[in-house]
């Protein structure tokens, strides 16, 4: 199935993304792995929520999270900067599935369940990010996608910080069509993955997929 992309950078505005919504919502979200220091992109679903990917929080099937990881998620990240500061985590959530090892995945990352959530401290005005940026809805189950055949179809915009591009330096956004596809046609479609055509790779995983954008 051929897959049709766009993908640009996303550029300040009047010297800020702040003017930027839903920019402004996604941001870069750094960590400590145990060969140093990493990056993964995370987007907010309410005001101290984060959503990102479960391998930026823990390692598939080590029975924990990632210690002494000391998220970091900067919303609006561009250049070594933000607009709202940085922002730490004080809880981390993912499918016991997934941090066990029981879940159906392939390689660790692709999963139905590769998803986490950061509970993030207010800052020091005892502020919570998101009542800055604002944040994202979630859709599950299907939700935005038409009945199209040979496969259930959406307008997806990927936002995130690849490090293949700019070293994960600014925002990179990439417009694609996604194809829900259906369990069982192949291996890599045994865990119901939506495919997108992307150029984004490492430091782009836990960035949103923002239907009708």
């Amino acid at each position: 199935m051929r897959h049709n992309l766009t993908t640009s950078r996303i550029e300040l505005m009047n010297g800020q993304m702040s003017a930027q919504y839903p920019n402004r919502a996604v941001g870069r979200l750094g960590f400590r792995y145990k060969t140093g220091n990493a990056m993964c992109s995370a987007s907010l679903i309410g005001p101290g929520l984060l959503l990102t990917a479960a391998h930026c929080v823990a390692e598939f099937g080590s029975g924990g999270f990632l210690p002494n990881a000391n998220w970091a998620y900067v919303p609006g990240y561009y250049k070594g900067k933000g607009a709202y500061g940085t922002f730490t985590a004080q809880a981390a959530f993912a499918p016991q599935s997934y941090v066990n090892g029981t879940a159906q995945c392939l390689q660790g990352v692709i999963c139905p369940n590769d998803v986490a959530l950061l509970v993030l401290r207010p800052n020091k005005k005892k502020k919570y990010p998101g009542t800055l940026t604002g944040w994202l809805g979630v859709g599950l189950d299907g939700y935005g996608f038409s009945d199209w055949l040979p496969a259930p179809v959406a307008p997806v915009a990927q936002l995130g910080y690849p490090g293949g591009l700019d070293n994960g330096a600014q925002m990179i956004r990439n417009d694609a069509v996604g194809f829900r596809i259906v369990a069982g046609e192949s291996e890599a479609d045994s865990v119901e993955n939506t495919m997108i055509g992307s150029p984004l790779d490492g430091g782009s995983s836990g960035g949103p997929w923002v239907l009708n954008f």
